[in-house]
C-alpha cells in the first residue's frame, strides 16, 4: 500500500506527514491546487510546503491536481458540502489504486459528526470504480487544535506553516489576517 497525505501545507497535514516519516513509513503527497482565495493564498500555501520540505530535507514525491472549482462550500442540492468531503470524493476519483490517504481535520467542517456517511458514501463510489484498494485514515480526529500546534512547536516546524484563508489581508508582518479559523 501507498501512504499518500493529502497535504496543504497547513498544521494538521504537516503534522501527519512529520509523524509518518518519523515512523519511518515511505510516504508521499497529493496537493489540491484551487484558486479559491485567490493567487496570495495559493502562493502562501506554496511557499510553506516549499519550506517544510526544506527543512526537513527528504526527497517526496509530489502529486498536484488542479482544479479549477473551490473544495470549500461546493454547494449540492441547496446544502454545502464541505471540503473534507469534497476531498475524500476527488481521492477516490483520482487516487491510485492500494494507497492508505491521510486527511487532517479541516477548517470550519464538521465532517466527524458525519464521518460515517461520507465515508460509507465514498466506499460506494469506490466500488462503482471498480474498488482501487483506497483507505482513509484521520490520524488526528481526536487532537486539539492546541496539541497539534504544541507538538508542532516542539518540532520547530510551527511558523513554517501556513494557517491563513486571507493572507492578503495580513495585519502584520507575519502572513495572517487575524479574522479566519485557523488563527483564531
Amino acid at each position: 500500500m501507498k501512504h499518500i497525505v493529502v497535504w496543504s501545507g497547513g498544521c494538521d497535514s504537516t503534522l501527519i506527514l512529520l509523524d509518518l516519516i518519523k515512523k519511518g513509513v515511505d510516504v508521499e503527497v497529493l496537493v489540491f491546487v484551487t484558486n479559491r482565495f485567490g493567487d496570495g493564498k495559493r502562493e502562501y500555501e506554496e511557499n510553506a510546503r516549499f519550506n517544510i520540505l526544506k527543512t526537513i530535507n527528504k526527497k517526496i514525491h509530489i502529486n498536484k491536481i488542479s482544479l479549477d472549482f473551490s473544495t470549500d462550500n461546493v454547494c449540492g442540492t441547496g446544502v454545502h458540502l464541505f471540503q473534507q468531503p469534497c476531498m475524500i470524493a476527488l481521492t477516490t476519483i483520482f487516487g491510485q489504486c492500494d494507497s492508505i490517504f491521510y486527511f487532517g481535520y479541516h477548517k470550519g467542517d464538521d465532517f466527524f459528526a458525519e464521518h460515517h456517511n461520507i465515508l460509507s458514501g465514498s466506499n460506494w463510489l469506490l466500488i462503482s470504480l471498480g474498488n482501487k484498494n483506497i483507505k482513509f485514515s484521520f490520524p488526528l480526529r481526536y487532537m486539539t487544535k492546541d496539541i497539534i500546534i504544541g507538538k508542532l512547536e516542539s518540532l520547530g516546524m510551527l511558523d513554517l506553516c501556513h494557517w491563513c484563508e486571507y493572507p492578503d489581508d495580513a495585519i502584520d508582518n507575519s502572513g495572517r489576517c487575524g479574522k479566519c479559523t485557523p488563527c483564531k
